[in-house]
């Protein structure tokens, strides 16, 4: 039942990342000059991790599972990123969002051993 429910997020969470998907794929490497981008990259990472620690903050099995004595910053998203897309340059669509690029790269950069409550 908890896979059915978390694959049902997971596609909602990709229609409304579509239907609005801001910074995409292929507006990622010319964005990366832009003075604003550190803040924009930074704001979807923080949002990732908000709901990832409401998610511990109530007892439910978190998304990802980052070091408890590190914390991210802009940059680390952006390596992130960039470690992602060069490995997954054959699945990724230029429409791809790069908020979505991100949440995928967190939950394989630092992935939960076990699906344990409030991790």
């Amino acid at each position: 039942m908890r896979v059915v429910i978390l694959g049902s997020l997971l596609i909602l969470f990709l229609s409304v990342a579509s239907a609005d998907a801001g910074l995409t794929v292929e507006d990622y490497k010319q964005a990366k000059s832009q003075s604003w981008f550190n803040l924009y990259i930074g704001g979807i990472g923080q949002g990732i991790s908000i709901a990832n620690i409401s998610l511990k903050v109530d007892h439910k099995p978190t998304l990802y599972c980052p070091p408890e004595n590190k914390t991210l910053d802009a940059e680390d998203y952006i390596s992130l990123i960039d470690s992602y897309m060069v490995i997954n340059r054959d699945t990724l669509t230029l429409e791809t969002p790069i908020s979505v690029v991100l949440f995928q790269a967190l939950k394989e950069a630092y992935p939960c051993s076990t699906l344990k409550k409030g991790r």
